[in-house]
């Protein structure tokens, strides 16, 4: 376990007064624990000039007691945590300000997105990046805790080409120094409502024969006009007579 435990204390001589040692400070290590031992002199010996003194091993040690002097040795366990760092971005529309009043996301309309790039691991991340495609902008923390996060929000204006295509994709980007980059993409439903509608009128007559209306031989001019009554743009637009 973690706690630590004391040995028995250690002599300098045998029951018959021989002198033992050095001392050997060791304990088997097992797979992911380190151990460490802490041994303390105790100083029995009165004109000795030194005072107390603790040594620290790791992993194992030789200790060599002075004569007449006793050494205890403290053995502490430490469970070594694997390093596993880890990144994830989340990127949400988070508003748009709706500028005709339509209810949906439509042309001008302004919106708001907000990328969180989160730590996920058990180490601080270090350089974290968090950066939108759509609009180009980014921001940087210098250092990300675990369980901690870093922010970026953007805002963007819809384009007559973002309802022409349907939609507003966006691609939210995280990195950092410990890390690879991580995406998340948020792709938003711009409604597409097309519409057409044709007006035809008589716009000129050249009344060859002077009497103030429309009679024969006299030649007329139409105007036909079509026009694009709803959002999205139309192609391939005929007008015929």
């Amino acid at each position: 376990g973690s706690a630590p435990h004391t040995s028995p204390a250690l002599k300098t001589t045998d029951q018959d007064g021989n002198p033992v040692g050095p001392y050997q400070v060791t304990e088997t290590v097992t797979v992911g624990w380190e151990v460490s031992a802490s041994c303390t002199r105790d100083n029995a010996t009165p004109d000795d000039e030194s005072d107390d003194t603790t040594f620290d091993y790791t992993n194992g040690g030789d200790i060599q007691p002075l004569s007449g002097e006793v050494v205890a040795c403290t053995f502490t366990n430490q469970e070594l945590v694997p390093q596993i760092p880890a990144l994830s971005v989340i990127k949400a529309l988070t508003g748009n300000d709706d500028a005709d009043g339509s209810g949906t996301v439509s042309l001008n309309d302004t919106l708001t997105y907000t990328i969180t790039a989160s730590n996920d691991g058990n180490v601080t991340l270090t350089n974290v990046t968090v950066s939108d495609n759509l609009t180009g902008d980014s921001t940087n923390c210098a250092s990300v805790a675990p369980i901690g996060t870093c922010v970026l929000t953007v805002t963007y204006v819809v384009t007559q080409a973002d309802v022409d295509a349907g939609n507003v994709q966006n691609v939210g980007t995280a990195d950092s120094d410990q890390t690879g980059p991580t995406t998340d993409s948020e792709d938003v439903t711009v409604p597409q409502n097309p519409g057409l509608s044709v007006d035809k009128v008589l716009t000129g007559n050249a009344d060859e024969d002077g009497s103030g209306d429309v009679s024969v031989g006299d030649t007329l001019t139409y105007t036909v006009t079509a026009t694009n009554t709803g959002t999205a743009g139309l192609t391939n637009v005929v007008v015929s007579d």
